[in-house]
């Protein structure tokens, strides 16, 4: 679906950094003789893409694919380790196929046969050994099993009789940004170049740059035209590329976005101004833009001089009928700034559920936490009437409410009393909730002792009346968690989550609901963050919706469909200091593009910046279209699991008819694996007798995996 930028430096052993590695078969990074390969390896559970063979590899997460060209005949042998930050060896496995004529060709339904080399073993070391032929290609995949972070490190080892071509290692591609308006920044990319070396940009206006992504701010007309990069990694490999960058006098279309308090269409003196209303440009019927209200009502467009068709997305929140604000055609000229107000129907109000949040391990046997549910009134509301409600939060009969989290507002009623599932909070005007939703009803809960690992906990948050809401579809909010769990504090979710790793759905749902989560864990206020977020190819640009956040914000769509929220002077407290007020939270919706295949993946990750520091990289959400017959519905088994609880050794007896691969994996309730063990040419039935007299007392998690589900069952170690 991407493309990601490898660096590559093909010198003899020097040892190479990569920024990031490609994460499916297509984009493989080509790598050749003489250099030792380090990059930072992915982890979050993300899965490898459907389709391959993956011989012995039950699991295939957190993928990074390479590739080769064989030179002259012979053996080739290639050293692979991985170690975590603190420099401690953790599992890593990998997968090599070919001879392949292409080294792309094959990624496309070739990979199905036989893998020529695989090993799954919990060494954090392994070898790859292939004979290679002269003028093919070969496919290596390498997966960080032990889903932490660590870094990978690989080379071709010096006892290998075949050699490897560095032929496909010298490319480069120039790319830009443009087109441009006139005092926009220009950004130029150097992409393929795989490596280390000299870069030499040239341009327009005297222009020149050793760098390899340089920036130009506040271009102007002199800045149009041709950019050439030259690429030089040794004598062997000298390239150059040449793009063209467009650059327009353009015109602003900017405005406000009111609450229509007298019905007369015009912005008047003490008329709300509403954030976060959507707007909409096209042209022709093709869409341009969106620009989203900031925090005052303000938005604005830059757009090249033509006409436009500009309107505010309407929503059950935030009607529009006056005959000036519904969609309509304007002129954008050169140089010239254009407004256009837009009035929304007054007296509408609408309740949200929009966010329950949790942080660290929430949810472990016996363990007590704390997590915050989160309701507002975004609605115009301009009839001043209050109006009396509710906010309800349902919980799990796996957690038990003990209170509220430090000064936070505690239930109006408790049912049963004292720790009963159903928590409730009157509120005298339920209109006079913040549009952002700040956490003011957190509550202190424990978890059942008698919970499994790998539980799913429910939680649902509803937020009363019903009549007289403008939409009542966002009136609940459902939490779905897993016990045992460590939840990071800026993470991704999605909903729905789909089934299994890959998160299975349906071809034909609707909607994507996104939620970044972030949370300032620094010991000292963020006076400013903003996320990025790239959006899948695979996703329906024109059906984005923003539907709430933690606190103010501006929101931007870059090119190449990167979302920027930006939260400045949001002074977000440290979680030392304020813990309740150290979150915070953006959600949108969207909707895959029609047409999808099954198997086709919609991945998202975000990056985080808080103030001058480097990004957060949240996990990767991902989706994949289901196959018809349901390759996630679960097939008939049986488990037998003996004695259990166990003092020494537990027997376990499973059988599947319908699978055909099986591996088995206990582990500790830190997510460490104590035994791992993968079958070849599974028959329908395994049988296995486990030696735990190692293993401390307590819970342990046995997991299944087959070809065709995954199962899981509770051990307990006496």
């Amino acid at each position: 679906m991407k493309k990601n930028l490898l660096l590559l430096f093909l010198v003899c052993q020097i040892s190479l950094s990569y920024s990031q590695t490609a994460a499916t078969c297509n984009t493989s990074t080509p790598i050749c003789n003489g250099t030792v390969n380090t990059y930072p390896s992915s982890y979050g559970s993300i899965p490898a893409e459907v389709g391959p063979n993956y011989g012995c590899l039950g699991s295939q997460l957190n993928p990074a694919w390479f590739y080769f060209k064989v030179d002259s005949s012979g053996s080739i042998v290639i050293n692979i380790s991985q170690l975590d930050t603190a420099g401690v060896g953790v599992d890593v496995d990998f997968v090599c196929w070919g001879p392949f004529s292409s080294p792309t060709t094959p990624c496309s339904g070739g990979l199905t046969g036989t893998a020529l080399d695989c090993s799954y073993s919990t060494s954090y070391t392994e070898q790859v050994n292939v004979a290679g032929t002269a003028g093919n290609y070969y496919i290596l995949m390498i997966t960080n099993f032990s889903n932490l972070p660590a870094n990978v490190s690989f080379n071709f080892d010096s006892t290998s009789t075949g050699t490897v071509s560095c032929e496909e290692t010298c490319v480069t591609n120039a790319y830009n940004n443009s087109p441009l308006c006139v005092n926009g920044t220009l950004q130029l990319l150097a992409t393929n170049h795989f490596g280390l070396g000299n870069y030499n940009w040239t341009g327009p206006n005297g222009f020149a740059s050793s760098l390899e992504s340089p920036t130009i701010s506040s271009v102007s007309m002199l800045n149009e035209g041709w950019y050439t990069l030259n690429y030089v990694r040794d004598s062997t490999c000298n390239v150059t590329d040449s793009i063209w960058v467009n650059i327009d006098t353009c015109g602003t279309l900017t405005g406000h976005v009111f609450a229509d308090m007298n019905s007369n269409c015009s912005l008047d003196t003490l008329e709300n101004l509403i954030p976060l209303a959507q707007l909409k440009l096209s042209s022709g019927g093709t869409f341009v833009d969106y620009a989203w209200t900031d925090p005052f009502g303000y938005y604005y467009f830059d757009v090249f001089p033509g006409t436009y068709t500009i309107e505010v997305v309407s929503s059950p929140s935030l009607p529009v009928t006056c005959p000036t604000s519904v969609a309509h055609l304007t002129t954008v000229s050169p140089s010239i700034i254009t407004t256009e107000n837009f009035a929304v129907d007054c007296g509408v109000f609408d309740l949200a559920s929009t966010w329950i949040g949790v942080s660290g391990i929430a949810f472990f046997p016996g363990a007590s936490h704390y997590l915050y549910p989160s309701v507002s009134s975004i609605g115009p509301d301009c009839s001043g009437a209050p109006i009396p409600g509710e906010m309800i939060l349902i919980l799990d009969p796996l957690i038990t409410y003990t209170g509220p989290f430090a000064s936070a507002t505690p239930p109006t009623t408790v049912i049963p009393a004292p720790t009963g599932d159903t928590l409730k909070w009157s509120i005298a005007d339920i209109t006079a909730l913040p549009y952002y939703a700040y956490m003011t009803y957190g509550i202190n809960y424990t978890t059942s002792s008698t919970a499994t690992i790998g539980d799913i906990v429910d939680i649902t948050l509803i937020v009363l009346p019903i009549t007289g809401d403008a939409d009542t579809t966002n009136n609940t909010y459902n939490g779905h968690f897993i016990v045992g769990n460590s939840y990071d504090p800026n993470n991704k979710e999605v909903s729905p989550k789909g089934t299994g790793v890959n998160g299975y759905i349906p071809a034909n749902t609707p909607e994507l609901d996104y939620t970044v989560n972030f949370q300032n864990t620094g010991t000292a206020p963020a006076i400013n963050i903003y996320i990025l977020d790239t959006l899948d190819v695979d996703v329906d640009i024109t059906t984005l919706k923003i539907i709430s956040s933690s606190h103010p914000m501006t929101v931007l769509l870059l090119p190449g469909n990167v979302l920027k929220f930006n939260f400045s002077n949001i002074f977000l407290s440290d979680s030392t200091s304020n813990e309740a007020e150290s979150h915070g939270y953006v959600r949108y919706s969207i909707a895959p593009v029609s047409g999808l295949s099954p198997g086709d993946q919609i991945t998202n990750t975000a990056y985080i910046y808080f103030d001058f520091n480097s990004p957060i990289v949240t996990n990767t959400a991902i989706n994949t279209i289901e196959f018809p017959f349901s390759i996630n519905e679960y097939y008939e088994y049986q488990l037998g699991v003996f004695p259990n609880p166990t003092s020494n050794s537990v027997n376990i007896v499973f059988e599947d008819k319908m699978s055909s691969e099986l591996s088995l994996r206990i582990m500790n309730v830190a997510g460490q694996v104590i035994y791992l063990e993968e079958t070849t040419g599974f028959s329908g039935k395994f049988t296995k007798s486990i030696n735990l007299n190692t293993a401390p007392q307590g819970i342990y998690l046995l997991e299944i995996i087959t070809d065709k589900q995954i199962v899981h069952k509770k051990i307990i170690k006496n």
